[in-house]
Formats: structure tokens, C-alpha cells, sequence
């Protein structure tokens, strides 16, 4: 509820910015329509949501997807009105020629920012290990977000990389949709054995439906424990909001150090507590690389490792930008990937 609340709050004064500014540039009085408009675009999003979660059906679905394009198209909206001020300071462009060009590059911007978000791409990353293997990472796939045969689109890629082992860092499920077991059908076609550990929003739908979608398919999900997979040590742990949360899970779990390790992790947090913990390789997700520029220069206010690989000592880090979407389907200075990490021997 807080978060529905702090959230509503945010967005409401997202919309008013937005709003007004436009009403300005098009030389519009703001009367009871533009309140009634700001009202609507405020509670857009969640209105939407809870509507599609009770009654899921083709027009809930539909109006989902007006309320969050709506969200993305507002963020665009929102930076470009930025640049603008910053115009009006060096100089005074004309209002309304002002406002129409604003318009058009959104408009142009959420075109592209909406085909981009149907493109899955696959990213390579080569990793120095003892053992030679070939890892897909998947994350933040936001099934109920991401549109129809989105999780077939992207099994099948997964399985067109032969992989040895599929490793899901979390954000599986959207908590709006109603997931039924068919949902999750497509993850019983994977080739390679899966595993899988909780993100935030698997915690929104509740983590005890999650684990029983879960359980109709042949992933197998690590809740705080490890596991041997093909000479690997796989260790999972739940999402949590405590910051410290990797480093008291990992003082209760024995990493062999003959082995080499991968630490499954929904948010990049604790890559100094898996170092000292021995840990080779830590996996996560959670950022979506911003999906929408500019907004992974405000993740990075949260997040210091936001996208790619990062190395300290002897261990790694890799932080994927999300293989779906989370709100509009819209990705702008991100991509959609597939992380195909090949373990290769020094």
C-alpha cells in the first residue's frame, strides 16, 4: 500500500507538470476538462492494473495498455518539457511551434521506443572460469506486462543458444495479471535445466502463488540455498528491500570453494559480500537498465552497478538490462537481451 501510495503521489505530480506545460505551449486555460484529464492520467496506470487483475479479459488487456503507453509517452513527455525549459532560459522560442515540435519528437521517440521494446537481443559475455559451459541468463521477463507469446519468443531463442543452464534472476511474474499455470507452459520447453529465485514483483503477486506457478513447470526455484548443477555451485536468494540482505544469507550458507560458484540475485546489491564470500560469478537484474531514457542516469542514484560486467579481484558481476518490459512496452536507449555467458577455461 505504501508503495501504491508514494507511487500515485509521484505520478500525480508527473501528470500535472506535463499537463500544464502542454496547456501552456498551446495556449490552453486550464478549466474543469483539463482537472478531469489530470485526474484520469493520474490513476491511469493503477486503475488499470487492479481492473485487469479482477476482470482479465481483451478490454481490461486494452485499457492496460493505453494506461501504461500513456506512462511511457509521459516520461518522454516530461524530458523533453525539461530540455524546453532549459531553452527558455538561453532564448524564447515561440509557444505553440514549441509545443508542436515537442510533440512530434515524442512521438516519433515512442514509435521507435515501442518496436525496439519487440526486439529480443543476445549479448555475449565471456567469463574466465575452470570449467567450460555456456550459461543463458534470463530476467525480468514481467509476464502479464510483456505481450501474447512473449515467453515463447523468448524460450525459443533461449533454446536456439543450446545452453547448458538457464538461470532466471527474478521478475518471472507481474502481480496485476491473473497467471494461470498454461501461462507458464512454455518454460516446461527449455532444453537446458532451469533455476530460479524471487524478484520484487514475484513478491507483489505473492510469493506462495509464485512458487506454486512455479511448481507446475520443471524450473527449479532456490529459495536462499544452493545447489550442484553440472560441476557448478548455484546459490539463490530472495529478493529483499534490506540492503544487507545477500551478506546475512551468505553467513548462513556454505559456498564450496572448489567449485566454482554463481550467485543468483534479483537486484545488484551485495557484489562486495559475494566477494568476500568467494563467490566467481553473481548474476542480477532488477534496473532495466533505466529502459527508457534518460532514466538510467535516476537508476544510477540507487544502483552503482546498473548494466553489464563488472570485476573485482577475482569475481564477477553481471547486471542484465531485463529480457521484458515493466509499465509501457517501450524500451529507449535499452534493449530487450538474452545473457548467453560463456564460461571458458583460463
Amino acid at each position: 500500500m505504501t508503495f501504491v501510495i508514494i507511487f500515485v503521489g509521484v505520478y500525480s505530480l508527473l501528470n500535472f507538470y506535463v499537463l500544464r506545460r502542454l496547456a501552456y505551449l498551446f495556449k490552453v486555460r486550464p478549466g474543469i476538462g483539463f482537472y478531469a484529464l489530470l485526474v484520469a492520467c493520474s490513476l491511469s496506470y493503477i486503475a488499470a492494473a487492479v481492473l485487469d487483475r479482477v476482470y482479465a479479459n481483451g478490454f481490461s488487456r486494452m485499457i492496460y495498455l493505453l494506461a501504461s503507453t500513456w506512462m511511457g509517452v509521459g516520461l518522454l513527455l516530461f524530458s523533453c518539457l525539461v530540455v524546453y525549459e532549459i531553452a527558455v532560459i538561453l532564448f524564447r522560442p515561440p509557444r505553440v511551434i514549441s509545443g508542436i515540435v515537442i510533440c512530434s519528437v515524442v512521438a516519433v521517440l515512442s514509435l521507435y521506443a515501442t518496436i525496439n521494446a519487440h526486439r529480443i537481443t543476445v549479448t555475449n559475455v565471456d567469463i574466465e572460469a575452470d570449467i567450460d559451459m555456456n550459461i543463458v541468463q534470463l530476467s525480468d521477463i514481467h509476464l502479464g506486462s510483456t505481450r501474447a507469446g512473449f515467453l515463447e519468443q523468448v524460450v525459443e531463442k533461449t533454446n536456439s543458444l543450446a545452453p547448458d543452464l538457464v538461470l532466471i534472476t527474478g521478475d518471472l511474474l507481474e502481480s496485476h495479471r491473473s497467471i494461470t499455470p498454461a501461462t507458464l507452459e512454455p518454460l516446461n520447453d527449455l532444453v537446458a535445466p532451469a533455476f530460479f529465485v524471487t524478484g520484487n514483483h514475484d513478491g507483489y503477486a505473492g510469493i506462495d502463488r509464485t512458487m506454486r506457478l512455479i511448481g507446475t513447470t520443471k524450473v527449479t526455484p532456490l529459495r536462499n540455498e544452493t545447489v550442484m548443477a553440472q560441476g557448478i555451485q548455484i546459490i539463490g536468494i530472495d529478493d529483499s528491500y534490506d540492503k544487507d540482505h545477500v551478506a546475512r544469507q551468505l553467513k548462513r550458507i556454505k559456498v564450496d570453494p572448489s567449485a566454482f560458484s554463481i550467485l543468483m540475485y534479483h537486484r545488484p546489491d551485495g557484489f562486495e559480500a559475494a566477494c568476500r564470500a568467494g563467490i566467481d560469478l553473481t548474476l542480477s537484474g532488477h534496473t532495466h537498465n533505466g529502459q527508457i531514457f534518460p532514466f538510467n542516469y535516476f537508476v544510477r542514484l540507487n544502483y552503482r552497478h546498473v548494466k553489464g560486467l563488472f570485476e573485482r579481484e577475482n569475481c564477477r558481476l553481471y547486471v542484465t538490462s531485463g529480457t521484458g518490459t515493466w509499465g509501457p512496452r517501450m524500451r529507449l536507449g535499452s534493449n530487450n537481451e538474452i545473457v548467453m555467458l560463456k564460461l571458458h577455461s583460463r
